[in-house]
């Protein structure tokens, strides 16, 4: 019996040893579990807290991006003023210099004419000084009969009258030359004030390109790194809940897992927010496609440059060279603008181009602009009509040339009647 006592009592106490270590292994499986959950759950609030920061930066940057928006708007209806000033300009500037090769051409004619009355008019001034060394006197003494006498007097008298004509017309040739080098004094000062302000456009049109650059650097770089911090975090934050869920499931712990969803709505708007702020980036992309949507017609391109046409669609460039677009000779740092509202799809050296811009403009229809010193545009950037491009170089022996192209799938076509008459005074 006792020895029957004394196995039960071994039999409960392993019994309730193994029991206690069961309960033991359980709770300490359970606590670490737990450990588990509450290491996860403070990870996802900091990652969480990290996008609620991040949401708001992106918020600030639609913000910013409004007013860089405002800006660049701004920015763009000042340099497109800007360059019809300066074309403005450039028109004055060529007529000033037009009229003054006008009036020095005048001048070297007006002197030339002078010079060329000296000889005759020296030659009379000689015959009239030798007959007026012989005294009235002695002619009517003279052996000379009365008849050779009044030859005589009558040509002094002519003499006399074509000295005093030939006065007359040098005093009328003098004012003229006094008049015309005051006109060239005149047409120089109001040249230097042109070539003047010629240059403060140039120089301003070149701020405004360089202030649209960076802001345009600026509204794009901060949003595409907010952006991609936030989708960094979301997807940080997905792989997380999915691990609290794991841990929730789990039956010893389950009691411990206390989500009410909100992780769950709250990843939704974060990755609402994501796509908010892409979908944002893409109304401005919108809005300036649309600005710039407009189809190509006949007789709506704007003159690319202020200049001279020397080259025209389809003439003998070189032995077997047919040229494919036409060439215009502008002035030196002359602004080049969009001839059409599109989207640049090339922008920078190529071959024997030099400085390369390609514009489309949809429906087929592309630009191509060769010959530019600088150009201020970028790939992917939508351009208005008349929107500066970039700037012509400067040639030292020789006025710099700008090429422009028109293609359609592919093909280049005439460019000059899609090009409006009297968009920038084209001569040639």
């Amino acid at each position: 019996m006792r020895r029957l006592t004394s196995r039960r009592a071994r039999a409960v106490g392993l019994a309730a040893s193994i029991g206690a270590a069961i309960i033991s292994l359980c709770g300490d499986a359970t606590a670490a579990d737990r450990r588990e959950l509450d290491q996860a759950e403070r990870v996802l609030k900091d990652t969480k807290d990290a996008i609620e920061k991040e949401q708001k930066a992106v918020v600030e940057f639609g913000e910013q991006a409004a007013i860089h928006r405002a800006e660049l708007d701004r920015l763009r209806t000042e340099a497109m003023t800007v360059v019809e000033e300066a074309r403005a300009m450039e028109r004055l500037v060529d007529e000033l210099e037009a009229r003054l090769g006008t009036l020095f051409a005048d001048e070297i004619g007006l002197v030339a004419a002078l010079d060329e009355r000296a000889g005759p008019r020296a030659e009379v001034l000689g015959a009239m000084a030798r007959l007026s060394r012989t005294p009235p006197r002695a002619l009517m003494l003279s052996s000379q009969s009365v008849v050779d006498s009044s030859r005589t007097v009558l040509l002094l008298s002519a003499l006399s009258r074509r000295l005093e004509s030939e006065a007359h017309e040098i005093n009328v040739s003098l004012a003229q030359l006094t008049a015309l080098r005051s006109d060239i004094a005149r047409e120089r000062l109001s040249l230097e004030a042109a070539d003047q302000g010629l240059a403060d456009r140039h120089k301003r049109l070149e701020t405004l390109m360089a202030d649209r650059a960076a802001l345009e650097l600026a509204a794009t770089s901060g949003r595409s790194a907010a952006e991609a911090r936030i989708d960094k975090l979301v997807r940080e934050a997905r792989s997380l809940e999915e691990l609290v869920a794991k841990l929730a499931r789990d039956p010893i712990v389950s009691a411990a897992a206390e989500t009410d969803g909100s992780d769950d709505r709250s990843a939704e708007s974060s990755d609402s927010d994501g796509r908010s702020t892409d979908e944002a980036r893409q109304a401005l992309l919108d809005e300036a496609a649309r600005k710039a949507s407009a189809e190509p017609r006949q007789g709506a391109f704007t003159m690319p440059a202020q200049g001279q046409l020397i080259a025209h669609y389809g003439t003998t460039t070189a032995p077997g060279v047919t040229a494919k677009g036409i060439s215009i000779e502008t002035r030196p740092d002359s602004p080049v603008v969009a001839p059409f509202s599109g989207k640049i799809v090339f922008a920078g050296p190529f071959h024997d181009y030099g400085q390369l811009l390609i514009i489309a403009h949809g429906q087929g229809y592309h630009t191509l602009l060769a010959g530019l010193g600088r150009i201020d545009s970028t790939v992917g950037r939508w351009v208005l009509e008349g929107e500066p491009v970039g700037v012509m170089g400067s040639v030292s022996d020789s006025r710099p040339q700008l090429y422009l192209e028109l293609r359609h799938n592919g093909r280049p076509v005439n460019p000059l009647p899609w090009l409006a008459t009297g968009s920038s005074k084209l001569s040639g």
